[in-house]
């Protein structure tokens, strides 16, 4: 059996695979209180093939394959890891106590900047689907946080990109967010709670589903900022956890044909 959740798990197996290459690269992106320029996704199931689940936990068999991603905006990162795992296909791999070969690596690049979007069409309808349990504990507000009000997701999101030097041009958060209060808010969304079992913590409750947001001022100075920031939300998760799989997401820009055609 595996548990239904073991992203950190995960996150354990890949900085081991990086500290056979580079001992000290391991130890630096996984420094307490440093923002980590990587993310890891739970175990996924090639061609749905999904094992049967009982009690929280995955009953395997020996014929089931498991899928994980990996994914990072740091070049010194992803050369390491690619190095460790080709020489590692083939090899023997722990997970949860249970052993898997390495069958196959399949690598993507993307070249995003804060410019990526300059130039692109405005829109003002956009959808973000939360993959994982995600949370959000924003600074200066006590407690945790199980809805993604757009001043949670894009300020995570802005100091995210501001703390790892992810923009080519500066830019002010403060007036950004206050753009993003005026003119960004949830039309409709459907999301539910999971909780989740990570090592010897309590259980941890995030969000999943999607929302659909609207931007009324898509045009405005920081209206290409919000597909920029979203795009590395992809790459680096988003919320509390995100290295150990939670707050994984993805977005969706609508079609210029679904733009609103009433005054908000």
């Amino acid at each position: 059996m595996i548990p239904s959740f073991v992203g950190h798990m995960i996150r354990g197996l890949v900085l081991r695979l990086i500290k056979a290459v580079d001992p000290d690269l391991s130890l630096s992106i996984h420094k307490d209180n440093e923002i980590r320029p990587y993310s890891v996704s739970n175990i996924f199931f090639p061609h749905g093939r999904r094992p049967k689940w009982k009690n929280g936990n995955f009953l395997f068999h020996p014929s089931n394959q498991l899928s994980f991603n990996f994914k990072t905006i740091n070049q010194q990162v992803s050369q390491s890891l690619v190095q460790a795992l080709l020489t590692s296909v083939g090899e023997t791999l722990v997970l949860a106590d249970k052993s898997f070969i390495l069958e196959s690596v399949q690598l993507q690049s993307e070249h995003i900047t804060d410019e990526t979007f300059k130039n692109s069409f405005p829109r003002d309808i956009f959808s973000v689907r939360f993959l994982s349990p995600t949370q959000f504990t924003p600074l200066k507000l006590p407690g945790v946080y199980l809805f993604p009000e757009p001043n949670f997701l894009f300020g995570n999101l802005a100091h995210l990109a501001q703390d790892l030097k992810l923009t080519i041009q500066p830019f002010n958060i403060n007036e950004f967010l206050e753009y993003i209060t005026q003119n960004v808010y949830a039309r409709k969304y459907k999301l539910h709670t999971n909780e989740i079992k990570m090592g010897k913590l309590p259980p941890i409750v995030g969000f999943k589903g999607w929302v659909e947001y609207v931007n009324k001022d898509p045009k405005g100075m920081y209206g290409n900022m919000i597909p920029f920031l979203l795009k590395i939300g992809e790459i680096i998760n988003v919320g509390k956890k995100r290295t150990a799989g939670m707050g994984e997401m993805n977005f969706r820009l609508k079609s210029p044909k679904y733009m609103l055609k009433k005054q908000y």
